[in-house]
Formats: structure tokens, sequence, C-alpha cells
């Protein structure tokens, strides 16, 4: 199929589409009905967080407001303004908990800017089982890191620690509730 006919029969179906003028065909899963392209399909704005990545919880209302039609939802693998990445397994969590079963969604993940090196930073996550948690970050100890070069570490992040809170104007978060209140490092339980 053409790329530029794909391009106007989504188009005229109102479905917002970007042509890649360097390719000359789409490969896709032909639609089961014919006359997929004359439908008129709804478009719906899903809000963002402020780091640029899908708002799921907006998501979730969205879909629940429009459980009578199935999804079509464009994920973004590093936006160009804020390089957001959407949590792909997320989206999918929040559509299986509104009722969706597989066949009724399909996601398509745009990867122009990030796609290709995403899969090589989800395996080191995975092989460390790195993670964040709130305001936690995990730090990451690798078997060649000697009790030397950790303290080497923590001492150097001390010092710099204290530079950056030193005009008063910010203070480290409270993690109390998380770490204890012995463990926090914030101006109350210092």
């Amino acid at each position: 199929m053409n790329a530029r006919y794909l391009h106007n029969q989504l188009l005229d179906a109102e479905i917002g589409t970007m042509l890649n003028e360097f390719s000359n065909i789409v490969v896709f899963e032909r639609p089961l009905d014919e006359d997929f392209f004359r439908r008129r399909m709804k478009c719906v704005k899903i809000s963002t967080l402020t780091s640029g990545e899908i708002d799921c919880a907006n998501l979730r209302n969205l879909v629940l407001a429009h459980k009578d039609k199935p999804a079509i939802i464009n994920l973004n693998i590093g936006t160009t303004m804020k390089g957001a990445i959407d949590d792909l397994d997320l989206v999918i969590q929040t559509l299986e908990g509104c009722g969706f079963t597989r066949d009724r969604f399909y996601i398509h993940c745009d990867g122009a800017l990030f796609g290709m090196m995403l899969p090589f930073v989800k395996q080191l996550v995975q092989c460390w089982n790195l993670a964040c948690n709130g305001n936690i970050a995990h730090v990451m100890v690798m078997q060649h890191i000697t009790v030397k070069m950790l303290d080497s570490f923590v001492g150097e992040f001390r010092k710099k620690r204290s530079f950056w809170f030193e005009d008063g104007q910010l203070q480290p978060l409270c993690i109390a509730n998380d770490i204890g209140s012995r463990n926090c490092a914030c101006s109350m339980h210092r």
C-alpha cells in the first residue's frame, strides 16, 4: 500500500497522521472491516504529567468514559521537548484494569527519538534491578566495587550535598516515613 494513500485515508477519517516522505511503503495488519477508513473516529487527547509522560489516571477516566469503543493509543518513546518515555507496562495495566482485553486495544509506540536506545537502557535496569521509589533512589553496587570506593563515593556525595543546601533555599526532602527518622537527612531529622 502506498504511504501517501494511507496517509490521505487516515486524514479523511479524521485521524491525525505524519508521513515520512522518504518511506514508500507502510506495512500494517489489514483491518478486518474493509470500510475501516471511511468510519469517523473520535480522537481524544490524554493529559500528560509535568515530565511529559502520559497521565494514566486521565487515561483511565477517558477509557472508562468510552468503554463501548476499542482504544487506539499512541505512546512516545522519547518526546522531542522533554524526552519523556511513556510507561507501556503501566498503560497496558491501566487498560486491562478498565476491563479491556488485548483484542480491544492497539498501542503504537513512536520511538523516533529514543526507540533505538530503550532496549539497552531497560536491559541495564533489569540486569542490576535498579529502582526508584518516590523520592528514594537506590544505589547500584557491582562486584568490582570495594568498600574503599564506596567510602570515597559517600564522602564526596556528602561534601557536594552540603554545598547544594548551603544557602538554605533548598532543603533535602523528608523521607523519614520511608526509611525512619534516624536515617533521614532533612532539616527536621538532622
